[in-house]
């Protein structure tokens, strides 16, 4: 087996990512999409990094009807 570099190279950069698939009722779509909103309306100015992730995230979210029961 060779033995590693003496020169770590810093500008090579390995970059993994995952993608993970998570099913939800329409109820819970609604409750997690009415969470987000909260938890993104409860960011200032400071946080902008924090609520453009969190306006990512929302739009990856499908749209689901209102529930007549619960308007």
């Amino acid at each position: 087996m060779a033995a590693p570099p003496a020169h770590v190279d810093h500008e090579r950069r390995v970059s993994l990512s995952a993608v993970h698939v998570v099913e939800f009722t329409d109820d819970e779509l609604r409750l997690l999409r009415a969470a987000l909103h909260s938890f993104f309306d409860d960011f200032g100015h400071d946080e902008a990094d924090v609520l453009v992730r969190i306006r990512a995230l929302m739009s990856k979210l499908p749209e689901v009807e209102p529930d007549p029961q619960h308007g």
